[in-house]
């Protein structure tokens, strides 16, 4: 086996490690994505967050970013490819997307309580 062969290999089984890792830790991702594909209201928005706000406290170890600027830079990088996101998944790519009210939700989080 030539060593290109041997690296991809080992990264290969890294990756099924990891994500062995996450599932294990992070039982409730399909719970999430179920709670996602719910949401049709600001109630169902609101229970969403809630159900997430309680993951992070309770999984914090199964999340990448756990940090306020790792978090905001994760969904920054997240938007920038999301039209990746919906191709490989199959899914029809959001249409009128309120760009302005979600920056109006991220702003006011700043400093509301």
């Amino acid at each position: 086996m030539t060593a290109f062969a041997e690296h991809e290999l080992e990264k290969l089984a890294l990756a099924s490690v990891k994500i062995r890792w996450w599932f294990k830790y992070d039982n409730s991702l399909e719970n999430m994505h179920q709670e996602i594909n719910k949401i049709k209201s600001k109630q169902d928005f609101l229970n969403f967050l809630s159900l997430y706000i309680q993951d992070f406290r309770n999984n914090k170890d199964s999340w990448e970013n756990t940090t306020i600027d790792s978090f905001l830079e994760g969904m920054e990088s997240w938007i920038e490819d999301m039209e990746g996101y919906y191709e490989n998944m199959n899914l029809p790519l959001p249409e009128n997307v309120d760009w302005k009210t979600f920056a109006d939700i991220l702003f006011a989080a700043k400093m509301y309580e």
